[in-house]
């Protein structure tokens, strides 16, 4: 039974997202028979040609909010699920902003909802499969996060500032989106990874400009020696699970 997971983008928000620094197409879960994208971005489609991976083989979607840097190609991976729409297959999770759209911006049309199988609009802890969802704190108030229960625990909290109890969630692989250099009410930060003291391992993505220009692996490397947790700088195409692979 495999079981990996794959970063095809490492970027996010904004000025990154138009820029390109990073790409800005979410990341796999490979967990034997699932294969879950998470946060389908701008450059998802020509991340799975780079990197050698077929889109085809995604079996469930999770967007985690309707910012475009989360969600703008969720019909591109829908169509390569469903063969054209052709077939009705797949399972995708989303938030309701995604859903119903937010200001306007709605990422994904009534075709596309319909050719999915099984379709869930979730709320906080709400159960589906093996995702227990977890909100988040952030400018789309519907954003959500998920704790995956597989082959290995993933606590994922999507766009988030900090949240009474998120720590709580930080059980195994923990993966973050480190938004910005800043203490923010709706993003992550180094001070918001500090509190996640029981993961075993933090993945940290989702690189927002400041971050980058920082340098990513700077704050990683202090990071880890602070907290004595293990820590990965994740970078575009890692793969981690088959092998292991660190980026500073």
């Amino acid at each position: 039974m495999s079981f990996r997971i794959r970063f095809l983008g490492t970027g996010g928000g904004r000025y990154v997202t138009l820029t390109q620094l990073r790409r800005t197409a979410g990341f796999l879960i490979e967990d034997g028979d699932r294969f879950i994208h998470i946060d389908p971005g701008p450059g998802t489609a020509q991340a799975y040609k780079n990197f050698g991976e077929n889109i085809r083989k995604v079996n469930t979607v999770f967007v985690s909010h309707a910012h475009i840097d989360h969600s703008l190609e969720l019909p591109v991976v829908i169509e390569a699920m469903t063969e054209g729409l052709y077939r009705r297959r797949g399972t995708l999770i989303l938030s309701r902003s995604v859903h119903e759209g937010l200001n306007g911006f709605r990422p994904i049309s009534e075709d596309h909802v319909k050719s999915i199988e099984n379709y869930h609009v979730v709320e906080p802890f709400q159960e589906v499969g093996p995702f227990l969802i977890l909100p988040s704190k952030h400018t789309d108030p519907h954003t959500v996060g998920f704790l995956y229960k597989g082959r290995r625990t993933i606590t994922y909290f999507g766009d988030t500032g900090y949240w009474k109890g998120m720590e709580d969630y930080a059980r195994d692989i923990v993966i973050v989106n480190l938004s910005t250099l800043k203490e923010l009410p709706s993003h992550a930060s180094p001070s918001l990874v500090k509190k996640l003291v029981g993961a075993k391992l933090i993945i940290l993505t989702g690189f927002g400009m400041s971050v980058l220009r920082y340098g990513p692996g700077r704050i990683g490397k202090a990071l880890e020696k602070e907290m004595g947790v293990d820590i990965i700088v994740a970078y575009d195409g890692m793969e981690w699970g088959r092998g292991l692979s660190y980026f500073y």
